[in-house]
């Protein structure tokens, strides 16, 4: 084990070259794994002397002994680095074509997100006025609905493959509704504090709704559920993906996770609506699914209702 070890680090210490994981140890009597700080083996009582470590691939992440020469899995050799995809080779015009390709993708979100800011504001100076009914409001937002999904299937088709994507993992959707309270406790916090050192007053979402002689329920349905599945699909899907083919991922989370914010309209809460929306991207990138950032939203945004209902914490 000490000369396995030895020859580890005088082939890859350097430069890093051949990258031996060390996971678990295996019993040769019994071939039990047990850990590394194990003196007898769990299953046969004999001394683990003789334990073989057990180390990862670095192509495909198998676990492999170290004095296999390929891994059983992919056949990479051990002891080489991982192997790097070619760079793409393109003729000239294969590139004009791909740049005109990704400048009309790119124009393409653009104008989305200019009529959804056009569209928003309308909305927004029409819902102001005093003699306009509340019912107003319903109407921009199944505007907005038939926008983006009619958007979505005439120009952005390719995206539908992530809606596909339903077994993204159950770890992934335990992390949504762990991480649900905790996020929103620290969401509530900040706007408590930007509220206070701005002297304003914090937004109430269903006010005007419960003061029109909507219930509960058509709070959830325009508060919680139609954001979760439209601003997800504009955000997350179309813009989020789009940007993906021509851009990195930190890159593509800021820029869309900033155009969220922009198009809510309420400068106090930009910066937690961009980390909100820093959060909902990375779970996007992370499970490759709409589904868990869909399910983050509507928590967050039922949370809110339920802080404002029942005042649940301090303000």
């Amino acid at each position: 084990m000490n000369n396995t070890g030895n020859h580890a680090d005088k082939q890859g210490g350097k430069e890093n070259i051949q990258e031996l994981i060390l996971l678990d140890v295996i019993c040769e009597h019994c071939r039990n794994k047990m850990r590394p700080e194990a003196n007898f083996c769990p299953v046969c009582g004999r001394s683990a002397k003789g334990r073989v470590p057990v180390v990862l691939c670095v192509q495909c992440r198998n676990k492999l002994r170290p004095d296999v020469k390929f891994c059983t899995r992919c056949g990479h050799p051990v002891g080489q680095p991982k192997k790097q995809p070619p760079a793409p080779f393109y003729t000239t015009p294969q590139f004009i074509n791909r740049m005109n390709r990704d400048i009309s993708v790119l124009k393409n979100i653009i104008i989305l997100f200019v009529i959804l800011i056009a569209v928003n504001i309308i909305g927004y100076l029409t819902i102001n006025e005093a003699d306009t009914s509340f019912f107003t409001f319903f109407g921009f937002e199944i505007f907005d609905s038939a926008l983006i999904i009619a958007w979505l299937l005439v120009f952005h088709r390719n995206i539908l493959d992530i809606y596909y994507n339903l077994d993204c993992g159950i770890r992934k959707y335990a992390v949504v509704l762990i991480a649900a309270i905790p996020v929103y406790i620290a969401v509530h916090f900040v706007v408590v504090l930007l509220t206070s050192l701005l002297k304003t007053e914090s937004l109430n979402y269903t006010k005007s709704y419960y003061e029109d002689g909507y219930g509960y329920l058509t709070v959830i349905l325009s508060i919680c559920l139609q954001p979760a599945l439209i601003e997800e699909t504009a955000f997350r899907g179309i813009i989020h993906t789009s940007l993906r083919k021509f851009m990195g991922v930190k890159e593509t989370i800021i820029v869309t996770s900033a155009a969220f914010a922009i198009l809510h309209f309420a400068p106090i809460s930009f910066l937690y609506l961009f980390l909100l929306g820093v959060y909902f991207s990375a779970l996007r990138h992370w499970s490759n699914s709409l589904y868990p950032p869909m399910l983050a939203h509507f928590l967050h945004n039922f949370l809110c209702i339920a802080q404002e209902t029942y005042k649940i914490l301090p303000e």
